[in-house]
């Protein structure tokens, strides 16, 4: 028994490392950065590699401080930040925001998760994904000007184009004047 113990508890491990393994492969070569955190956000249990890259700021100060990330919130969005925050236990939590970077740079973040419960269905983790989309946005603002432009222009064109209809057909006879 105790060979049988000991082969099945040497399995658990290898499955064990395969599974961490395999988790680490995942989370360390996404685009965008997932976290885990305790409920209450009083600590950090995981952020992978991509908050350095997408926030400009260490994992460390994340780990040590995991309410640090609000204070590159773009001051106008840290209100429902934070009020997404004290609400994100009661269910899913997702909100768009800004950061800035500390290089100046202003990055459009959404930032979504799902909490986790145990086997008792007790709220013990939050697991979630930060996406930058500031790219998404620019693009969005792009098409909206091109879309007023091209509004604007058809419009004028559709006026000029009316404007001669009712020219030809009040100084046209017969057929011509009803076409």
């Amino acid at each position: 028994t105790l060979v049988k113990g000991g082969v099945e508890r040497r399995k658990y491990v290898e499955e064990l490392t395969k599974s961490e393994t395999l988790f680490r492969e995942l989370a360390e070569n996404l685009t965008e950065v997932l976290w885990v955190s305790d409920p209450a956000n009083e600590e950090m249990l995981y952020v992978n590699p991509e908050y350095e890259a997408v926030w400009g700021r260490s994992r460390e100060s994340l780990y040590d401080d995991p309410l640090s990330f609000v204070e590159a919130v773009h001051p106008d969005d840290r209100d429902s930040v934070k009020s997404a925050l004290e609400s994100k236990s009661s269910g899913r939590y997702e909100i768009e925001y800004r950061i800035t970077q500390p290089g100046g740079t202003i990055r459009w973040i959404y930032d979504r998760g799902i909490p986790v419960f145990d086997e008792d269905a007790e709220l013990y983790r939050f697991v979630g994904l930060a996406e930058d989309v500031t790219e998404r946005k620019i693009r969005g603002q792009q098409l909206a000007v091109l879309h007023r432009v091209l509004r604007h222009d058809l419009r004028n064109d559709l006026t000029v184009i009316s404007g001669y209809a009712e020219l030809i057909a009040s100084t046209a006879d017969g057929a011509t004047s009803e076409y």
